[in-house]
C-alpha cells in the first residue's frame, strides 16, 4: 500500500534526478569513477531544481496554441538568420543598430513574460537589453525594420499559448 504522508514533491525530485542521472552518463560514457562527483551534482541539481520549480507560478501551456506558436516561431528564426547571415556578409546592405522600447503587454512577474523575454533574444536580429517594470528594451540590428510589428505578433502568440490577456 502506498505510503499517503510521502511529500508530493518527492516523485518530482526522483524524475529530475533520474533525468539528470543519465545525462551525467552520458556526458562521461557511463565511468563508474566520475559518479564521485556526479552523484552529489545530481542530487544537488534535482533538489535545487525541485525547490525552485516550487516557487515558480504554474504555466499551463495550451496545447492548441503549441503548433502555430512553434511554426510562427520557426519561420522568424528562420528568416531572420537568412536576413542577420545577409547582412553580416554583405557590407553594402543597411544596418542600422539601435534600441527600441516595447511596452509589455504579458502580467511583467508571469512565466508568459519571462518566456517571451527570453524568446525575444533567441529571434536573430534582436536582444533583449533590459526590463523595466512593464516595458522591455531592445537592442535591434535594423531600426528601419518593422520591429515593433514583430515584437507584438510575438506577445500575442505567447499570450495565446499560455492563455494570459494582454493588457490594452
Amino acid at each position: 500500500m502506498p505510503d499517503e504522508r510521502r511529500s508530493p514533491w518527492t516523485g518530482r525530485l526522483a524524475a529530475r534526478a533520474a533525468c539528470y542521472a543519465l545525462a551525467w552518463a552520458a556526458l562521461t560514457h557511463g565511468d563508474p569513477g566520475s559518479w564521485v562527483i556526479g552523484a552529489p551534482a545530481v542530487l544537488l541539481a534535482a533538489l535545487a531544481g525541485v525547490g525552485l520549480s516550487a516557487r515558480a507560478p504554474a504555466a499551463a501551456l495550451r496545447p492548441r496554441a503549441l503548433l502555430p506558436f512553434v511554426t510562427h516561431f520557426l519561420s522568424r528564426s528562420l528568416t531572420g538568420g537568412v536576413d542577420v547571415a545577409r547582412r553580416a556578409l554583405d557590407p553594402r546592405l543597411p544596418l542600422s543598430p539601435g534600441l527600441i522600447e516595447h511596452p509589455l503587454r504579458l502580467p511583467p512577474d508571469g512565466p508568459a513574460a519571462v518566456f517571451f523575454v527570453d524568446l525575444v533574444s533567441l529571434l536573430p536580429g534582436t536582444l533583449c537589453a533590459g526590463v523595466d517594470g512593464a516595458r522591455l528594451t531592445v537592442h535591434v540590428i535594423d531600426q528601419a525594420l518593422p520591429n515593433a510589428d514583430e515584437l507584438r505578433r510575438l506577445e500575442e502568440r505567447v499570450a495565446a499559448l499560455f492563455g494570459e490577456e494582454l493588457a490594452a
